[in-house]
């Protein structure tokens, strides 16, 4: 057969089976495989046309995964909502027929240590380079994952040379959907209020997307700020499967705003002090990849602004910490621009727009991946080993962890850090190690550290990684932070832990991730008086609050006691050991199933300090909680607290609404949560207030958490008589009053726009941690050990001390312990509330100035935020 009727036959074939509104038009000069259908046959309309529901997704996923051997399909987890998660796998049959192989062999250039060097140059020759891109984290950012499709199309049926080329010498894993939950309820509720044509007017009904949008997850969690924290089930199983087939090469694709253009790398500073120049110099080579596609189209686009790689836990910054070039791509249009929508500059966007923009910055990005192959794995290979040389002659050699007062959350650390594939082990024996620095900047010669301590070197290929997430400050070098500023794991958990100079001399196992549980019930049950439980226990408001449901009685000691030589301290959990033995084997089961240990004592009679009958040990009663939402509520706060009720705590509690609290039979709860939010003054009324208060008086508490708190303030609602503080106010000049006109006159000058800018930086705060110091009789900080806890602020606001009953006050003189945050605003925290409370009747309002459940990872104030709920 002649080439020409070859090219005949090939052209009739793909015209017959592809009618022209099927045409795949993306990929300019494409030819494809007539035997796989182009999305629009599979989907009944062009890509960009309409938005793509999971289920049809799911569809084309399949369709494209399953029937050819250019691809394989990967099931990596399930969300909250059932819905899979899958990775599809594109490359050449070749390659991923030895795809077991491909990972053993990539795990070697990680590993570095059993990898002979004479066997690197081999590995490096034979291995595709990995190129993984994620689309839409973010669930109302929804052309990426259109993008995704008409990737998979191309990558898959593509015959042209440049798709061989990169299916021949990459393996390109396509997460066509990191946010199915998000993705769905954006593109429902899209489908459910749009027209038969798209309107383009920015007022129109389909570009105003209601609470509590699509960006977020089932539980309401920003995915793209979860990378490091793992909280949520998609983070787990993605991250799981990231650290198995490890990428060279990694792109998270967003959208912005509509009327901007199209964002790709290098970043905009500042960069995380422990990543090395190269991360920077490589985001230009994909950058001048990108730039080339978009410059041959004359599309608009930006580098090196607005986004930066200092938080480890986006979608960028984790790859590049483990070893990828990691990078986000922001296309404009967002929830905002539906299908089409008019820019401020009067042209038209649209979907189809948005999402071809994606696919050819995914392909670009694969084809610098291909062109630069043999670099980037040789880069990746030299990242680990240079990783493991810094932890070898740097200054801090290795961390400890100490088990200190809650064992299971310095467990849940070092899982956290286990997880990510981070080298940590427990200590066989008690050891001496020194010199060394404990996390207020004290140097210590030497210290003792029991056995069982976490022990984390820095001679590891995940050095970087390791380092970022525990050290107790990062090295801030610019005033611009795109989120926060500080984030540092032990101060986050509440655990006591160590930069030793030299690795610590002890026997060691490696650790399993695996988070020890608690004993049970320790002690004779049968001669029991009681069951005490020390609070810090990290379950141990799990464990009472079943107790209560059961029917069991339950008390809090508000004093100490000694009792069977050992000390309680205030905030112990006394259970009263009951009669009926059904109840006893109840409470054993209880202790069990949370993981705790409960002491059995025969006796009421304690030593030194209060009895066990005596009364400051205050009964408790069963409090289900009513979880307040509405449109004024922070979609994060709320979803937070949700997770923390329903799958940290499993605390009974009911969500209503804010509207229907006027209309609501508060009795039947014993505790109401107002999660932070800015809009409650429109939504509660004055009489609603009013029943709240009577609602108290009978024994409820109420929580009130950052914008609720300050709503429930004396100045703004009247729920409390608690002031905000006095220093956040403009303080009063104390210079004679011709020099205070005369530098009043001066501030009236005109200032331009960047100095404005800097100043407001300079003086803010953008998210740092905060030094607090507690009031230990409180009843809202039992259980949370001893010293300075530590808060994430992300605002500069606190109460007045003055006004009510402090629970915790940032402290004076070294508030600030991490992060950046501008002396002004230092100087008019420090002493202030962040937690304080008031009485009323028989109930009590704690206010939280900020969020003490920050990110979910915020595991040292938790305690107080369950307290505040549960105890009176």
């Amino acid at each position: 057969m002649s080439n020409l009727l070859a090219t005949l036959l090939t052209f009739a074939s793909a015209f017959f089976q592809a009618p022209q509104n099927e045409a795949f038009d993306l990929f300019p000069g494409g030819t494809y495989d007539p035997a796989v259908a182009p999305p629009a046959r599979l989907l009944g309309y062009p890509v960009g046309s309409d938005y793509t529901e999971h289920h049809r997704m799911l569809e084309v996923v399949r369709a494209y995964a399953q029937n050819n051997d250019r691809a394989t399909l990967e099931k990596y987890g399930e969300t909250e909502e059932k819905r899979p998660l899958y990775l599809v796998y594109i490359s050449s049959p070749e390659n991923l027929k030895n795809l077991a192989q491909i990972r053993a062999d990539l795990q070697k250039l990680v590993e570095v240590r059993s990898t002979p060097p004479d066997a690197v140059d081999g590995l490096i020759e034979k291995l595709p380079v990995i190129t993984w891109l994620s689309f839409n984290v973010h669930g109302n950012e929804p052309s990426a994952s259109e993008a995704a499709i008409a990737l998979m199309y191309q990558l898959i049926a593509g015959t042209d040379a440049r798709t061989e080329a990169i299916r021949k010498n990459s393996i390109v894993i396509i997460d066509p959907c990191v946010n199915p939950d998000g993705r769905e309820r954006y593109v429902r509720w899209f489908h459910g209020i749009a027209g038969i044509n798209p309107d383009p007017n920015p007022s129109a009904w389909e570009h105003r997307e209601p609470w509590p949008g699509g960006r977020v997850n089932h539980y309401f969690f920003d995915l793209n700020r979860d990378w490091a924290f793992l909280t949520q089930v998609e983070s787990r199983r993605r991250i799981a499967a990231y650290l198995a087939t490890p990428p060279q090469a990694h792109v998270d694709f967003h959208e912005m705003g509509h009327s901007s253009s199209y964002f790709f790398f290098p970043p905009e500073y500042p960069v995380n002090a422990n990543l090395p120049a190269d991360v920077v110099d490589w985001g230009k080579i994909y950058g001048k990849g990108n730039a080339a596609a978009f410059d041959a189209f004359k599309w608009q686009y930006y580098t090196r602004e607005n986004f930066d790689l200092f938080y480890p836990g986006y979608g960028d910054s984790w790859p590049t910490f483990q070893g990828a070039i990691g990078m986000t791509y922001e296309q404009a249009g967002h929830s905002s621009a539906g299908l089409s929508i008019r820019r401020d500059d009067e042209q038209i966007l649209t979907l189809r727009d948005r999402a071809w923009h994606h696919f050819t910055a995914a392909i670009a990005t694969c084809e610098t991946s291909v062109r630069n192959k043999s670099a980037l794995l040789r880069r990746f290979y030299n990242w680990h080993r240079t990783a493991i040389e810094e932890g070898e002659t740097g200054p801090v050699r290795e961390y400890v962890i100490q088990e200190g007062d809650d064992p299971a959350r310095a467990a849940a650390l070092a899982s956290l850090l286990v997880s990510q594939g981070i080298q940590v082990f427990r200590s066989g024996e008690p050891f001496v190690a020194g010199p060394l620095r404990d996390f207020e900047g004290r140097e210590i010669d030497r210290e003792s550290f029991p056995a069982g301590s976490y022990l984390v070197p820095l001679a590891q290929p995940r050095k970087r990684l390791a380092n970022a997430l525990l050290e107790p400050a990062p090295q801030v070098r610019d005033l611009y932070f795109y989120d926060v500023s500080a984030w540092s794991l032990p101060r986050a958990f509440g655990v006591s832990a160590f930069q030793l100079r030299e690795p610590a001399r002890t026997a060691r196992a490696p650790y399993d991730g695996i988070i020890p549980r608690g004993k049970g019930i320790e002690g004779d049950m049968k001669t029991a008086y009681a069951f005490l439980v020390d609070w810090k226990q990290g379950n141990s408001a799990t464990f009472v609050t079943s107790l209560l449901g059961d029917g069991v009685r339950v008390s809090i000691a508000a004093k100490e006691f000694k009792i069977n030589n050992r000390k309680w301290p205030r905030g112990t959990a006394v259970v009263h050991a009951p009669a009926d033995e059904k109840l006893l084997d109840k409470i054993k089961l209880r202790a069990e199933e949370s993981g705790i240990t409960a002491v059995a004592t025969a006796t009421g009679l304690s030593e030194e300090g209060i009895d066990l009958g005596s009364d400051q040990v205050h009964p408790l009663k069963f409090r289900r909680v009513a979880l307040v939402v509405g449109d004024d509520v922070s979609p994060n706060s709320f979803g937070g607290i949700r997770y923390m009720l329903e799958k940290s705590y499993k605390i009974p509690f009911s969500i209503i609404p804010m509207e229907s609290l006027s209309r609501a039979k508060l009795a039947d709860f014993g505790a109401i949560v107002l999660p932070d939010g800015f809009g409650y003054d429109s939504s509660i009324s004055k009489d609603t207030v009013l029943k709240l208060r009577e609602w108290i008086a009978a024994g409820g508490n109420v929580v009130a958490i950052g914008g609720a708190a300050f709503w429930a303030a004396a100045d703004r609602s009247g729920l409390t008589h608690v002031r905000p503080s006095k220093s956040l106010a403009a303080p009063a000049s104390s210079e004679p009053a011709d020099a205070a006109a005369k530098k009043e006159s001066v501030a009236r000058r005109y200032i331009p726009v960047e100095q404005r800018e800097s100043a407001a930086r300079k003086n803010g705060n953008p998210g740092a941690i905060l030094r607090l110091e507690l009031e230990p009789s409180s009843s809202v900080v039992f259980g949370c050990g001893e010293g300075n806890l530590y808060v994430l602020a992300e605002h500069e606001q606190a109460f007045d001390p003055e006004s009510g009953s402090v629970a915790a006050v940032y402290t004076v003189g070294d508030t600030k312990a991490s992060g950046f945050v501008g002396t002004d605003a230092v100087r008019r925290l420090a002493g202030q509330a962040f937690a304080i409370s008031e009485r009323i009747g028989r109930g009590r309002v704690v206010l939280f100035s900020e969020d003490p459940n920050f990110r979910l990872v915020w595991q040292g104030l938790t305690k107080a935020f369950l307290n505040a709920i549960l105890l009176p």
